[in-house]
This record gives structure tokens, C-alpha cells and sequence, in this order.
């Protein structure tokens, strides 16, 4: 999942273990043995939620050159101005093999939707539907994707 930004943002450790307790609504604060944590060494990052692992990459560009020339294949207003309005993005991957696809994006909608703030124009997943921040929040309604 990307979430494209209006200006560059590295997220660090404590603000991604709180938007994770947000989420759900339990502590990240770690320690041995926790399956709940935030690990940051630099620009690298993974959040292991209960089963679930998530790895964390920043671009301090576009998600692609020209975003102004290519936004004919986004069907809504709010999409375009999204796609427009960006200079940067995250990206948020599910580590977990063998996981059923709708399971991880329910894990990385949750978590994101509690990242989105004012710097955030949009969500992108896999590369196909991009929803405005304006929807996003609907994601995480599409089941309970708990972290242990």
C-alpha cells in the first residue's frame, strides 16, 4: 500500500508504534518477546503486529515522474487532485506468505488509516485503485484484522 504525501515525510519509530496502538488499541511499546513492536534502524523499518509483519519504505519524490501528466485513468475529482497535490510517499508492504491477500490489506488499511493526517493526500493499493483520504477510512471496516 503507498500513501502518497504532499511534502516528504519519514515516519520514525514512535509515531508509527502509535498510530499501531491506535489501531488496535493495545501497546507496541515491545520488549523481549513481544509479538507487538516498532523497529527502526534508519530509513528501514518493520512493525510486527501480533502474526503480522510490515516493512516500511520512503520515497522523497513522486510515486511517479510527471504524476500531473498521468492522471486520466483516475475516475473521481478527489483521486486526481490526490494524485496531483503529492510530492512524496511511503510505502507499506505485508511481509507474510502464505496469508490470504484480502487478510493483508485489511492489517495494512487498519494501521494506515491511522497514519493519514493533513501531509496525506491519498492511498494507492497495489498499484491500481487509489482512494482520497476522504474514503480511506472505509477500509478498515472490511474486517476485524487483529493483531494478537
Amino acid at each position: 500500500m503507498v500513501v502518497l504525501l504532499r511534502k516528504p515525510h519519514l515516519f520514525n519509530a514512535e509515531e508509527l508504534r502509535l498510530a499501531a496502538q491506535r489501531a488496535w488499541h493495545t501497546s507496541f511499546a515491545g520488549g523481549e518477546g513481544s509479538l507487538r513492536c516498532v523497529a527502526q534502524s534508519g530509513e528501514v523499518t518493520l512493525l510486527k503486529a501480533g502474526p503480522h509483519l510490515l516493512n516500511f519504505f520512503y520515497y522523497p519524490n513522486p510515486y511517479i515522474d510527471n504524476p500531473r501528466e498521468q492522471i486520466d485513468w483516475l475516475p473521481q475529482v478527489s483521486q486526481r487532485r490526490a494524485w496531483v497535490e503529492h510530492s512524496a510517499c511511503i510505502g507499506v508492504n505485508y511481509l507474510n506468505h502464505d496469508v490470504d491477500v484480502q487478510l493483508g490489506y485489511c492489517v495494512l488499511s487498519k494501521l494506515v488509516a491511522e497514519m493519514l493526517d493533513r501531509n496525506c493526500t491519498s492511498g494507492n493499493i497495489a498499484g491500481v485503485v487509489v482512494i482520497s483520504s476522504v474514503n480511506f477510512g472505509q477500509l478498515t471496516g472490511a474486517a476485524d484484522a487483529g493483531a494478537g
